[in-house]
């Protein structure tokens, strides 16, 4: 009898780790980011660079569930869907980078999809705050890419910024 109580107890425990199992993440959360000349989809798992002299490279890179979760806590926390679909430049402060840089980060949950971009184009944008926390969202992102092994061993882009 102890022993089928001691067996119920640690099953009881095991199932409810939150850590393998966020209860508030929802199944269908997943993360779509074009940057770069490669674009990253976690529902499918294949990250994509783009050449212009020689085919497409492909790579699998599955985010980890502490990963996923980690990116929807922030998503969660940023209140993403607030976000503009664009960041608008603020025509009364000029100024920019060129060649400039743009990023598009599109998030799937609870079956509504909502992307935001911006770019380094203008420095000023109408929404500044809101524009670094999707900054820092892309960083987060970049980072788990960055150190996965299969993107460590891809060719560099043949891609030219000027």
């Amino acid at each position: 009898m102890r022993q089928i109580l001691f067996l119920f107890t640690f099953f009881l425990f095991w199932s409810c780790d939150t850590k393998k199992y966020p209860l508030d993440m929802p199944n269908d959360f997943a993360i779509k980011i074009d940057f770069g000349h490669q674009k990253y989809n976690s529902k499918t798992g294949i990250l994509t660079r783009e050449f212009m002299r020689s085919p497409d490279k492909h790579i699998r890179i599955n985010l980890t569930v502490e990963q996923k979760m980690e990116i929807y806590d922030y998503y969660k926390k940023v209140d993403f869907l607030s976000f503009p679909s664009e960041f608008e430049c603020d025509t009364l402060k000029p100024g920019g980078v060129i060649p400039c840089y743009d990023f598009e980060i599109e998030i799937t949950s609870n079956k509504i999809v909502k992307s935001s971009r911006t770019s380094d184009y203008c420095q000023n944008k109408i929404e500044k705050e809101k524009e670094k926390k999707l900054i820092v969202l892309e960083h987060m992102i970049l980072k788990i890419i960055e150190n996965d092994e299969g993107y460590k061993k891809m060719p560099d882009s043949d891609y030219i910024s000027l």
